[in-house]
């Protein structure tokens, strides 16, 4: 009860400071203000109220901001706070028209790439998500992420991927930094604000191999972004989708051996409670020693404290002292690294080894309690 209350009283709070925000952004006294301000900074705002009204579940609300930032577009109109009423009909029919003609002029313009304001079509398509229309909000968003949209980068267009494409040898493209966001927004929109089922709990609106297809289209784009490496770690659904992600991971830490990927893969087989404790150790070791395997991970911070603790935490002492001298002896200026040293290892080292790490610490001018250990 008390968390719910909260969260009403914040949802409050968040309305009343964007309602302030567009009327000041989009009122007349300020027009000399925002005259020069980017017109997708603007459209970001809008954008960013809806998004988070859906995620509320104040769909009309959500309705309200995006009709209000049409009307806004199109005549100059001031933004203002919703009251009780409904949106009309013709107000809903004018927005989508403006809409509509705002997704073509965005998709079919070239000249003008590198100025497209690239909130726009999210705003639209959130408007004919709101309006009972998400087949075309998702036709909206497949077309945000065609490569050729963002030409800031070299960034040719991959297609639609399923998991055979991306688990093959092909090698790993990284888009433009635009095309990145439009990924981004795109999975925030499949996995957060789509629905799976309709209301009556029946149909299907969104199938998880569909889901699965356009995360697997980001990471073969952007393979070390955290959103869809977390995405990716939480699909266990079943044992085959399980063994599904265990090779995705692999594929793309084989092809891009970064850290973050191999943190995330660890976290997947972490929470997989499908296969037994020893294979689930063995696992473990043998993706962090593949990540360690190459030189500019060898000196990664993040991976040696992650295998200190995975190696503590089975309670083989023997294991985890081994990995405390690799680790010491590829970060030896490293103070968090240290200092987990001596929180993990203080009951199972003698007071002659503890007395030598302290003195190597201050021979390499670490000192011990500057912060607290986490």
């Amino acid at each position: 009860m008390h968390n719910s209350v909260t969260s009403w009283v914040l949802l409050g709070r968040q309305k009343k400071i964007f309602d302030l925000a567009l009327a000041h952004i989009t009122s007349k006294q300020c027009a000399t203000e925002t005259r020069n301000m980017e017109q997708s900074l603007v459209s970001l705002i809008f954008r960013t109220y809806a998004e988070l009204q859906i995620l509320g579940n104040d769909t009309e609300n959500a309705l309200h901001v995006l009709i209000s930032m049409a009307e806004h577009l199109r005549h100059g109109a001031a933004y203002k706070p919703r009251n009780n009423h409904l949106a009309t009909e013709d107000r809903i029919k004018s927005a989508r028209d403006l809409y509509n003609q705002l997704i073509e002029d965005t998709f079919h313009s070239v000249d003008d790439a590198p100025q497209r304001n690239i909130e726009l079509p999210f705003c639209a398509a959130l408007f004919f998500h709101l309006t009972a229309d998400i087949h075309k909000a998702c036709q909206v968003f497949e077309h945000c992420t065609r490569a050729d949209l963002w030409p800031e980068g070299d960034c040719p267009d991959t297609g639609y991927f399923s998991t055979k494409t991306l688990v093959q040898e092909h090698p790993i493209q990284v888009g433009s930094t635009r095309e990145q966001y439009v990924h981004l927004l795109y999975l925030r929109y499949v996995f957060a604000v789509l629905p799976s089922k309709a209301q009556d709990g029946r149909l299907n609106l969104f199938p998880e191999k569909r889901k699965r297809g356009i995360l697997l289209r980001a990471l073969h784009r952007f393979p070390t972004h955290p959103l869809p490496l977390a995405l990716l770690s939480e699909q266990i659904v079943s044992t085959y989708t399980r063994i599904l992600t265990r090779r995705i991971f692999d594929s793309l830490q084989l092809r891009c051996n970064s850290p973050i990927i191999a943190v995330f893969s660890v976290f997947h087989e972490l929470k997989s409670a499908h296969s037994s404790p020893q294979r689930r150790i063995a696992r473990v070791r043998k993706i962090i020693e593949r990540a360690l395997q190459h030189e500019r991970n060898q000196s990664n911070i993040m991976l040696w404290r992650l295998y200190l603790r995975f190696e503590q935490n089975q309670g083989d002492t023997e294991s985890a002292n081994k990995i405390r001298i690799r680790a010491l002896q590829h970060c030896p200026h490293s103070k968090s690294l240290w200092m987990d040293c001596l929180s993990l290892f203080t009951d199972s080292l003698d007071e002659e080894s503890l007395q030598s790490m302290a003195g190597v610490m201050i021979e390499k001018g670490i000192r011990v309690g500057c912060d607290e250990v986490k």
